[in-house]
């Protein structure tokens, strides 16, 4: 590879030298990533045959494997290909830093794109000539000559003129002329330099893509010798394989023949041909895995060519991957023909067996027979009852081998089509494999020979279209010049015509971005005062909710009363404990914010209950006690009051009358006509007890005569508590069904 890249540089003259390098910078790092994986694949490679030699288990799982087979053959040694690569590296390395001492642009892409490349570029050109002493004469004289004729030009339009003399007319014409030729020299030696740079662009991705080319071809040739040697060896070894196995199953055949006399050396040349069969499985499987390696190094290589723009169309890629794919054509025709021969052994492997099996069955039986004589064992004898006994198992024996032979020879040919049918299975089995290899080496050249046509056909059809497209350049250029100057007016007059239609459209369409802004505002206000109305009658809900709550807790729970107040309250005297209902009442009435239904709920409360107060649930079931105890005892007086004695017989009344068996339910109809005092109020305590005061106060307006005196201020009471509890629950639940309301629809 480094010969090929010297004769390059040598074949070059010493003018254009440098161009022969500038295809360098380019495909060193092209390069360096081809390096990186094919010495990542031979690592890979030492790794996968390393495992291989320190895991006898895998060698273990081949039939016929003893576990002393030689260890595997080291793989191959890249030592030549890095060697090579290195000094592609080195040459690469040096046209770099060349190129760049003389292109100071390309030197700077370099420093802005490797950290640390300034630093060596200042390092080895301190030891260089200075590229200024170097620089081409003859562009110093036209420089100078251009600069002379300005300089004189501008001299000569500063003099001044003189109309008496003929001279200065002729050389103000000479200096008109000058300048005339000048700008026509300026204006032709700026084209000539775009046309040289152009061209000189073009020669360089031209030099570029012939040395990737000749660096991918050279890797490629190395890395396909090495895996065709690398498929021979595993061919060879394949092959030397299926040998060894095809003569150890000959052997092993030969000794197992009864016919033989020399039995002994027999066997000791089946182990010794097992042994070599053992060793030629390793060795081949081996090489066969160092092939692979070696044709997926060499398939790697030629995909990271043709993922690179400059080196998919190189022809060389096509043939190395058709190489390789009858190189791994051959190896696997190579590994079936072991893998038949394998599978042969494995039916005199059974064989043996089966034989193995059977001379033990006959030594058991004979043994069981003839406990005291071990067969092969010199010395021992047989008796005449042994030896009878002996023939008679014999003919036994002989008797039942006859019937078998008889029953064997019956279902021949049973066991012939079943082993014709087990070796069409294997033979089909084989002719898949046989055929998948086939298709997909047929598939595999099919790509291989449509990518060459495309390839070819890609080639042409760029020829053509460059042939074509510079015969249709020069008049495309005066026909385009002529078309631009008309187009140039038409769209002058198109521009201003669209322009003034354009800025018509943006006014209007402007406008009614305001006039929607606008709108958007009025909408975003009247949002904001939608939700500032909402939150401000959920504030209200929320109040009044509080309100009523409070209402409610004092209904239940009694008013709260100062310390200081109620340590000169007496306790015994309910009455001292009730307070007016005026604040609750409103504090109801203000956050209701003179709602109909709030007003029509607050007009039922009674007066007596908001400036006096009612007395709680508790309090009236704690009085109830005395009331019912004090009814019972007047129960036989009647309205018109009685006498003393009168009072005395209701009293003892009271003492011998106990509480009613069964009290009536709520649901329960009552017939007021049946029921007397007593069972009025057991029934009345009974409820009340159960919390329900409303059915017990309907007990207690049954009451007549005296009890009904009795009773008549706790029964306003409890009416009192009843009819404000009831517009204390109304205005709750309507309280919040408004705080759920403004919630939902907030």
């Amino acid at each position: 590879m480094v010969n090929s890249r010297t004769l390059v540089f040598v074949t070059v003259e010493n003018g254009e030298m440098w161009r022969a390098s500038r295809n360098i910078p380019s495909r060193v790092s092209h390069l360096g990533s081809l390096r990186n994986k094919q010495s990542a694949l031979f690592v890979h490679q030492s790794r996968l045959c390393s495992s291989k030699a320190s895991n006898p288990q895998t060698q273990n799982a081949k039939p016929f494997q003893s576990e002393d087979a030689p260890p595997p053959p080291s793989p191959k040694k890249g030592g030549s290909l890095f060697f090579k690569l290195l000094g592609l590296t080195l040459v690469g390395g040096s046209g770099v830093i060349g190129y760049a001492w003389y292109d100071k642009n390309f030197r700077g892409q370099i420093e802005e794109r490797i950290p640390y490349s300034r630093e060596a570029f200042n390092y080895v050109f301190q030891y260089l000539p200075s590229l200024a002493e170097s620089v081409p004469e003859k562009s110093q004289s036209l420089a100078i000559s251009n600069d002379e004729i300005k300089d004189q030009s501008l001299m000569k339009k500063k003099e001044p003129l003189s109309l008496e003399s003929k001279e200065p007319a002729v050389q103000d014409e000479k200096v008109a002329k000058t300048e005339v030729v000048t700008k026509k020299d300026e204006k032709r030696l700026a084209e000539e330099r775009k046309k040289e740079a152009a061209d000189q662009v073009i020669r360089d991705k031209e030099f570029e893509k012939a040395a990737e080319n000749d660096a991918v071809e050279n890797i490629l040739k190395v890395v396909l010798t090495d895996a065709e040697n690398a498929v021979i060896i595993a061919i060879e070894l394949q092959t030397a394989a299926a040998a060894a196995t095809r003569d150890h199953t000959k052997k092993l055949r030969q000794a197992m023949d009864l016919q033989g006399e020399n039995k002994e050396s027999d066997w000791e040349a089946a182990t010794a041909a097992f042994t070599a069969k053992t060793d030629a499985l390793s060795r081949a499987e081996s090489a066969t895995e160092n092939a692979r390696v070696q044709m997926e190094t060499a398939q790697a290589m030629v995909d990271a060519g043709r993922s690179n723009n400059l080196t998919k169309k190189n022809k060389t890629l096509g043939e190395t991957e058709k190489k390789l794919n009858n190189l791994n054509y051959d190896l696997k025709k190579a590994v079936s023909e072991n893998t038949k021969a394998q599978s042969e052994a494995q039916v005199m492997s059974e064989y043996r067996s089966l034989v193995k099996k059977g001379r033990e069955q006959f030594r058991k039986e004979v043994e069981s027979l003839t406990p005291e004589v071990f067969l092969g064992k010199k010395g021992s004898k047989l008796s005449e009852e042994e030896l009878n006994a002996l023939i008679a198992h014999a003919h036994r024996r002989i008797d039942q081998l006859q019937r078998q032979l008889a029953e064997q020879l019956a279902s021949e040919q049973l066991r012939i089509d079943a082993a014709l049918e087990k070796q069409q299975e294997a033979d089909e089995k084989l002719l898949e494999e046989r055929i998948k290899q086939e298709r997909e080496k047929l598939e595999r050249d099919f790509l291989l020979t449509k990518d060459q046509w495309d390839l070819d056909a890609r080639i042409n059809f760029e020829l053509e279209l460059r042939q074509q497209l510079m015969r249709q350049a020069a008049a495309h250029s005066d026909h385009l010049t002529e078309v631009l100057k008309v187009q140039e007016k038409e769209l002058g007059e198109k521009f201003d015509k669209i322009l003034e239609e354009r800025l018509a459209e943006e006014k209007v369409k402007f406008q009614n971005e305001i006039a929607g802004w606008i709108a958007r505002l009025k909408g975003i206000e009247t949002a904001i005062d939608n939700r500032a109305d909402l939150e401000r009658q959920g504030r209200k809900a929320q109040e009044l909710w509080l309100a009523c709550q409070m209402l409610y807790n004092t209904l239940e729970n009694g008013p709260n009363i100062p310390q200081d107040v109620a340590d000169s309250v007496d306790k015994d005297r309910y009455e001292t404990r009730m307070r007016p209902l005026i604040d609750e009442f409103m504090a109801i009435l203000d956050a209701g914010s003179n709602h109909p239904f709030v007003n029509s709920v607050l007009e039922t409360i009674p007066n007596e209950a908001i400036k006096r107060g009612v007395w709680t649930e508790k309090e009236l079931i704690a009085r109830f006690d005395k009331v019912h105890k004090v009814c019972r005892r007047v129960a036989l007086v009647d309205e018109a009051g009685g006498t003393l004695f009168n009072y005395f017989l209701s009293y003892l009344q009271s003492l011998f009358v106990f509480t009613a068996a069964k009290p009536f339910s709520s649901t329960e109809k009552v017939e007021v006509d049946h029921l007397d005092t007593f069972s009025i109020l057991d029934n009345a305590k009974h409820h009340l007890e159960r919390g329900d005061l409303e059915m017990a106060l309907r007990f207690m307006n049954q009451l007549n005569g005296e009890p009904r005196k009795v009773a008549a201020d706790w029964i306003l009471e409890a009416r009192l508590f009843l009819e404000t509890r009831q517009a204390a629950d109304a205005l709750l639940a309507h309280a919040s069904n408004n705080s759920l309301g403004s919630l939902i629809q907030s």
